[in-house]
C-alpha cells in the first residue's frame, strides 16, 4: 500500500474503507484507491437494509422439526419434546433475529458515484465514516449557498 503525501489534517482514518482528510475522501476499494475532492461531491447516502435469508432459513428448520411429528406415529415422548422444543427456538429465532448490510453512496456532480459495502459487523466503523463525510460535504455546501446568496 503506497504512502498518503499530504500536508492535510485526517480526520477519519479507516484500514477497511479509507481515509477523510480536510479536503478530499480517499476510498479503497480492493488494491487501488480513489480520490474524492469535496467540491466535486453532490451527495452522500448510507443506506440500511435488512436481509431475510436467515429468518427464512430459521423458520424452514423449525418446520423441518415440526413435520416428523405429524408423519410419524412410532416416535416416543423424548423425541417429540425435542422436536417440538427446536421448533419452538427456531421460530421464535426466526422472528426476532436481524441482519443488516450497509452501504455508503457518494454520488459526484459528473453523474458518477462511489460505493462502500459493510456489514453488520462494521456497523459502527462504516457509520463514523459517513457521518465524517457527511459532515464536511454539508459544511462545503453552506459555504457555497453563503457565497452565492451574497
Amino acid at each position: 500500500m503506497k504512502a498518503i503525501n499530504t500536508d492535510l489534517e485526517i480526520i477519519n482514518y479507516n484500514k477497511k474503507f479509507g481515509v477523510v482528510t480536510t479536503q478530499q475522501v480517499i476510498i479503497n476499494n480492493g488494491k487501488h484507491q480513489n480520490k474524492i475532492f469535496f467540491e466535486s461531491i453532490s451527495r452522500v447516502n448510507l443506506i440500511k437494509s435488512r436481509v431475510f435469508y436467515s429468518n427464512i432459513l430459521f423458520f424452514a428448520f423449525s418446520i423441518l422439526f415440526i413435520t416428523p411429528l405429524f408423519l410419524f406415529q412410532n416416535i416416543n415422548l423424548m423425541q417429540k419434546g425435542i422436536a417440538i422444543t427446536l421448533a419452538v427456538f427456531s421460530l421464535i429465532f426466526a422472528t426476532l433475529h436481524k441482519f443488516y448490510f450497509y452501504k455508503i453512496v457518494i454520488k459526484l456532480k459528473n453523474d458518477e458515484h462511489y460505493d462502500l459495502n459493510a456489514t453488520q459487523f462494521h456497523r459502527d466503523c462504516i457509520k463514523d465514516f459517513y457521518f465524517s463525510i457527511l459532515k464536511r460535504v454539508r459544511k462545503d455546501n453552506q459555504d457555497l449557498f453563503k457565497i452565492h446568496s451574497a
